[in-house]
Protein backbone atom coordinates (compact mmCIF):
# COMPACT_ATOMS: atom_id res chain seq x y z
CA UNK A 1 0.00 0.00 0.00
CA UNK A 2 1.20 3.36 -0.78
CA UNK A 3 1.85 5.75 2.07
CA UNK A 4 -1.09 9.01 1.12
CA UNK A 5 0.29 12.31 0.19
CA UNK A 6 0.83 14.82 3.30
CA UNK A 7 -1.42 17.87 2.83
CA UNK A 8 -0.12 21.49 4.42
CA UNK A 9 -2.18 24.69 5.10
CA UNK A 10 0.56 27.19 5.47
CA UNK A 11 0.07 29.28 9.01
CA UNK A 12 -1.92 26.24 10.30
CA UNK A 13 -0.39 24.65 13.34
CA UNK A 14 0.39 20.73 13.13
CA UNK A 15 1.11 18.00 15.46
CA UNK A 16 4.16 16.23 14.29
CA UNK A 17 5.15 12.65 15.62
CA UNK A 18 8.77 10.52 15.14
CA UNK A 19 8.58 7.03 16.61
CA UNK A 20 12.17 5.19 17.60
CA UNK A 21 12.79 2.55 15.64
CA UNK A 22 13.42 0.04 17.96
CA UNK A 23 14.57 0.87 21.75
CA UNK A 24 15.58 4.48 22.76
CA UNK A 25 15.88 7.61 20.26
CA UNK A 26 17.56 9.23 23.42
CA UNK A 27 20.24 8.03 25.61
CA UNK A 28 21.32 10.74 27.28
CA UNK A 29 20.92 14.70 28.67
CA UNK A 30 23.45 15.28 25.40
CA UNK A 31 20.98 13.66 23.28
CA UNK A 32 18.63 15.61 24.26
CA UNK A 33 20.11 19.25 23.80
CA UNK A 34 22.10 18.10 20.54
CA UNK A 35 18.09 17.13 19.23
CA UNK A 36 16.70 20.55 20.35
CA UNK A 37 19.72 22.69 18.91
CA UNK A 38 19.03 20.55 15.50
CA UNK A 39 15.21 21.47 15.70
CA UNK A 40 16.35 24.86 16.14
CA UNK A 41 18.79 25.00 13.24
CA UNK A 42 16.24 23.07 10.95
CA UNK A 43 13.31 25.34 11.53
CA UNK A 44 14.92 28.63 11.30
CA UNK A 45 15.84 27.50 7.93
CA UNK A 46 12.93 26.35 6.69
CA UNK A 47 10.84 29.22 8.50
CA UNK A 48 8.77 26.41 10.60
CA UNK A 49 7.54 28.08 14.26
CA UNK A 50 7.84 25.61 16.68
CA UNK A 51 5.74 26.55 20.09
CA UNK A 52 5.46 23.27 21.78
CA UNK A 53 7.99 19.76 22.00
CA UNK A 54 7.63 16.68 23.91
CA UNK A 55 10.95 14.46 24.02
CA UNK A 56 10.45 11.28 25.42
CA UNK A 57 13.21 8.41 25.14
CA UNK A 58 11.27 6.90 22.00
CA UNK A 59 9.33 9.63 20.50
CA UNK A 60 9.16 13.45 19.74
CA UNK A 61 5.96 15.53 19.23
CA UNK A 62 5.97 18.71 18.13
CA UNK A 63 3.20 21.38 17.57
CA UNK A 64 4.77 23.61 14.75
CA UNK A 65 3.09 26.32 12.32
CA UNK A 66 4.37 26.40 8.45
CA UNK A 67 4.90 29.12 6.93
CA UNK A 68 5.15 27.49 3.30
CA UNK A 69 3.65 23.99 2.08
CA UNK A 70 7.38 22.46 2.31
CA UNK A 71 8.49 23.74 5.77
CA UNK A 72 7.58 21.11 7.69
CA UNK A 73 9.41 18.67 5.00
CA UNK A 74 12.16 20.32 5.15
CA UNK A 75 13.02 20.58 8.73
CA UNK A 76 12.34 17.14 9.53
CA UNK A 77 14.64 16.05 6.67
CA UNK A 78 17.34 18.23 7.98
CA UNK A 79 16.55 17.01 11.72
CA UNK A 80 16.77 13.64 10.72
CA UNK A 81 19.85 13.49 8.91
CA UNK A 82 21.96 16.04 11.03
CA UNK A 83 20.83 14.17 14.18
CA UNK A 84 21.21 10.29 13.33
CA UNK A 85 24.22 10.92 12.12
CA UNK A 86 25.52 12.53 15.42
CA UNK A 87 23.68 10.28 17.56
CA UNK A 88 25.01 6.84 15.51
CA UNK A 89 28.40 8.40 15.90
CA UNK A 90 28.10 9.07 19.77
CA UNK A 91 26.76 5.91 20.48
CA UNK A 92 28.82 3.67 18.38
CA UNK A 93 25.42 2.24 16.32
CA UNK A 94 24.51 2.29 12.65
CA UNK A 95 21.31 2.72 10.62
CA UNK A 96 18.02 4.45 10.77
CA UNK A 97 17.14 6.15 14.67
CA UNK A 98 13.21 6.85 13.76
CA UNK A 99 10.37 4.27 12.58
CA UNK A 100 9.40 5.64 8.97
CA UNK A 101 8.90 8.89 8.33
CA UNK A 102 7.14 11.72 10.60
CA UNK A 103 3.12 12.07 10.80
CA UNK A 104 1.80 15.20 10.79
CA UNK A 105 -1.67 16.05 11.73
Amino acid sequence: MTRLARHYVPEQPQHVILQGLTGPAFLDEGDYLYFLACLADAARVADLAVHAWVLMPDAVQLLVTPSYESSVAMAMQAVGRRYVETFNGRHGRRGIVWRGGYSAK
